[in-house]
């Protein structure tokens, strides 16, 4: 009788079998986990770099928008001048109420959109907020180192310092002396 070579079907193969297809699973169990972890870190990655651009349009944005609110602030002044030039000069009274219209619906729309004035003419001097260019003699005490002129108007946008005030000091001769 001829022995056949090939597969036995004895108890010794079955188990190396078995082992064998055991260890296999493991390996693609190992694989899935890399992969899966893979999957979840650029998951993570992807996620992340979402939001840092989400962040850096919206930077952009409010910088943008920011700049063009600043633009404003140089029309205002102009509009300012203009009305200025308008109640010294023969020009009508519906002349000036149309430019003190179109002045006040600006500043109300600046104002909602986070750009405020400073207030400086009449308050005691403040560097954070204010800039001197220049002092002028007066007769009270009291207004020393007082806003007495306001040249240029003082911004705030979003709570910071936009443009600070441009003005001028009173300055008492007799300050610095004690009675």
């Amino acid at each position: 009788m001829a022995v056949a070579e090939g597969p036995t079907t004895d108890g010794g193969e079955t188990e190396s079998n078995s082992e064998s297809y055991h260890q296999r699973a493991r390996l693609a169990e190992d694989r899935l986990a890399e992969v899966l972890a893979a999957y979840r870190e650029l998951k993570a990655e992807t996620e992340s770099h979402k939001e840092r651009i989400t962040r850096n349009v919206e930077r952009r944005f409010d910088e943008r928008r920011e700049r063009l609110l600043l633009k404003f602030i140089d029309i205002l002044d102009n509009l300012d001048r203009a009305l200025e030039a308008a109640e010294t000069t023969a020009a009508g009274q519906a002349l000036v109420d149309g430019l003190i219209l179109v002045r006040t619906q600006l500043l109300h729309t600046l104002k909602d959109e986070g750009l405020e004035r400073l207030p400086a003419l009449g308050l005691p001097f403040d560097p954070a907020t204010s800039e001197a260019v220049g002092s002028e003699p007066v007769e009270d005490v009291e207004q020393h180192h007082i806003v007495i002129k306001e040249h240029l108007r003082g911004y705030r946008l979003n709570g910071r310092l936009a443009r600070p005030a441009r003005v001028v000091i009173g300055e008492h001769s007799g300050a610095g002396q004690q009675p």
